[in-house]
């Protein structure tokens, strides 16, 4: 895989490869107070890219190589940075799960993807605890499934029982490997928050002003 301007970081050994990918987007200024676009839509009511960090992750250890791809949020990139640093003994990542999106083909079914990032430090084994060398591991599965959406809430999720699994790739990492490749993406991240915030802020904070203007015209 030849690399791109928009890859943070990477980690290669020879059963696989991961990259971490810039998809990171500025919020309208006048929207929220948040540098990040989150939910935006255009003016003609359609979705606008959020702000994420792609994860693209290869499998080349059988005949033909498995690409598999999911997306995690800059806040999440700060939590699994922090969960470097500490290095608990067990960790479950908390954007673990199924992701449905898009809309549907003609048999009903949407892009599902899911993403599993844990950190298990040790095992038993015989009556011993043996320390892993290589703890955390990552793995993300694409596939199908039928949506269904809450009636309460109107949150979308994936149907019990319908997800098809089309590809999956697992890479494990050593905990310097892992921090190497969240550390390079975090100072990547606040470099472009830094980039955007003076011009993001100043246009915002103006859009607040006028903002409260009306809404002091409004209830004189």
């Amino acid at each position: 895989m030849s690399e791109s301007p928009r890859q943070m970081s990477k980690f290669t050994n020879n059963k696989a490869l991961v990259e971490l990918m810039n998809k990171l987007q500025v919020a309208t200024p006048g929207k929220l107070s948040n540098i990040h676009r989150k939910k935006e839509k255009d003016d003609k009511g359609r979705p606008l890219p959020s702000s994420m960090i792609g994860i693209n992750l290869v499998d080349y250890s059988g005949k033909t190589s498995i690409f598999v791809q999911e997306n995690i949020s800059p806040s999440q990139l700060r939590e699994l940075y922090n969960e470097a640093i500490m290095k608990r003994k067990d960790y479950s990542f908390s954007g673990n799960g199924q992701k449905i999106f898009g809309n549907p083909d003609q048999n009903g079914y949407c892009i599902t993807r899911s993403i599993y990032i844990v950190r298990q430090g040790s095992y038993m084994s015989g009556g011993r605890v043996i320390t892993k060398n290589y703890p955390w591991t990552i793995k993300i599965q694409n596939g199908r499934g039928i949506k269904e959406v809450n009636q309460k809430t109107g949150g979308t999720s994936i149907k019990s029982g319908s997800f098809i699994l089309e590809k999956e790739a697992t890479i494990n990492l050593s905990d310097g490997d892992f921090f190497t490749l969240v550390d390079e993406a975090i100072s990547y991240l606040t470099a472009w928050e830094l980039y955007h915030a003076y011009s993001f802020t100043q246009a915002h904070e103006k859009a607040i002003k006028e903002f409260d203007e009306r809404q002091r015209t409004f209830t004189k």
